[in-house]
């Protein structure tokens, strides 16, 4: 095996640990976190002290998770999510408390989430038809459900 090979390997064993790295730091920030209830009080007032009596503070920090997705089909592998899976991710996203907000808003101070909720961001890399695509029906060109902006706009 070349030199070139060797490093080439190399890089990728490194991608592939730091990629799971951060999945599993943002499989962490899911479990510990989220928050939020069914309750629904009369009054912006009294939610806002509810969440203050529970604890629940603002982000002084204003840090947000930021969750890049690679591709999006119909198994799950490397760099891949299922569209099964990313279903359970939007679910499993909300029941924690999270919303998502547009990258461009978070850049520009505009970050309009619920209180007691908690803002996150999806990244999509690489372009692919998993994460955006259209289609014909009819004389009509719709969003394809099953992409990634169509399960998060169905969502």
């Amino acid at each position: 095996m070349g030199c070139k090979q060797e490093e080439m390997n190399r890089t990728k064993k490194l991608s592939r640990i730091l990629f799971t790295i951060a999945a599993l730091a943002c499989v962490a920030c899911l479990a510990a976190s989220g928050c939020g209830g069914a309750e629904k009080p009369a009054n912006a007032r009294e939610s806002v002290q509810a969440l203050l009596d529970k604890g629940v503070r603002p982000n002084e920090m204003g840090m947000v998770m930021l969750l890049e997705y690679h591709r999006i089909e119909d198994d799950e592998s490397d760099y891949t999510r299922s569209i099964e899976n990313f279903k359970k991710d939007l679910e499993t996203l909300y029941q924690k408390g999270y919303r998502l907000v547009k990258f461009h808003d978070l850049m520009h101070g505009k970050v309009d989430v619920p209180a007691g909720t908690t803002p996150v961001v999806f990244s999509f890399d690489d372009s692919t038809e998993g994460q955006f695509r259209y289609l014909k029906e009819g004389g009509k060109t719709v969003l394809d459900p099953e992409c990634g902006l169509g399960m998060m706009s169905d969502f």
